[in-house]
């Protein structure tokens, strides 16, 4: 049995979210896993809080986090991410497009051994059914070629409000994010590519719902500007920071290790550092970044460097930057 939270993000939802809730709540009481919900709150002007708590009597196991400003639904995501407590963290559309049924159907990959489980509305497994009308679909065929193109690979459909997430790293992937509206998705699924997580796409049951908040001409630009803002970032930016626990049981369950701990002539890829501007000057002149390999050709001697070949330079390190450098062994 596994503890599963749900999070909603929700602005001006009165009218539509309660019938969702009622399905979600339905879903949780009938299921063998244990489930929490929590509904984000993203500075509404209309009663949606309100709401969601007159669910709580039925189902204690809801709660609602209320933004006193409207910041996006990325931001509104990552707040309830941050406060889930289950195990598996996913997330569902206020609208209901996309079902609770959908949880569990594809729960099992977690236990094949995948970080990140994302609903697609382009995949197709015979039994899955999309009712999106035609402007949408070559809208979003449109934008899916350029993601693939300039962005990301191998997955056919970065958009779908149904993604499920190991709460294990979720702070260290949702907490250094820089795009906090329709767009995250596009920088959660760039950033776990280069922190080499697993993740598998599903095909999803999905349906337009009437009220949308979305303006499909205005955030479609948006979304087109955030590709470039990901790119900009993610090439002048390196140090992509780790906020989650830093112990030794946490980084062993990851796989990862940091630098220091190295031996000499072993191979490993770097996954993620948080040096600073000052500390990472070198580092970034020779533009590395999270995905190179690197292999340790000497050790520190009385407190000396730690030097490292990277793409045929020779790096040298002080041991307070070799431990802020989380890598992947290479056995």
């Amino acid at each position: 049995m596994k503890h599963i939270s749900i999070v909603i993000p929700a602005k001006d939802e009165e009218k539509r979210l309660p019938r969702f809730l009622r399905q979600v709540v339905d879903h949780c009481q009938r299921s063998v896993h244990s489930y929490e919900i929590i509904v984000v709150d993203d500075g509404s002007k209309d009663r949606t809080a309100a709401a969601a708590l007159d669910f709580q009597a039925e189902f204690p196991s809801i709660k609602v986090i209320s933004l006193e400003r409207n910041h996006g639904k990325g931001y509104a995501v990552k707040q309830g991410f941050f406060a889930a407590s289950g195990e598996i963290a996913l997330f569902l559309d206020a609208d209901g497009s996309t079902g609770p049924e959908e949880i569990e159907r594809n729960l099992g990959y977690f236990d094949s051994g995948f970080d990140i489980v994302i609903g697609s509305r382009v995949l197709s497994d015979g039994k899955s059914q999309v009712k999106a009308k035609f402007y949408r679909r070559m809208m979003g065929a449109v934008f899916n070629f350029f993601v693939a193109k300039l962005l990301i690979k191998g997955i056919k459909d970065t958009q779908c409000g149904f993604k499920m997430f190991r709460t294990s790293f979720i702070r260290d992937l949702f907490g250094p994010l820089h795009l906090e509206g329709f767009g995250f998705d596009l920088e959660v699924l760039y950033l776990a590519q280069r922190m080499g997580l697993r993740v598998k796409e599903v095909a999803v049951n999905w349906a337009h719902v009437d009220g949308s908040k979305v303006d499909l001409f205005k955030d479609s630009l948006g979304m087109f500007w955030n590709i470039i803002q990901i790119r900009f970032i993610f090439k002048y930016n390196h140090h992509i920071k780790i906020q989650g626990d830093q112990s030794n049981s946490s980084k062993e369950n990851k796989g990862l290790v940091s630098l220091s701990s190295m031996t000499l002539g072993q191979k490993a890829q770097i996954v993620a550092f948080t040096l600073d501007s000052k500390e990472g000057e070198h580092i970034q002149k020779l533009g590395l970044s999270p995905s190179d390999q690197l292999e340790i050709v000497r050790l520190p001697v009385q407190g000396g460097p730690v030097e490292v070949k990277i793409r045929g330079y020779f790096v040298s390190l002080n041991k307070e930057q070799a431990d802020r450098i989380m890598v992947k062994p290479l056995f």
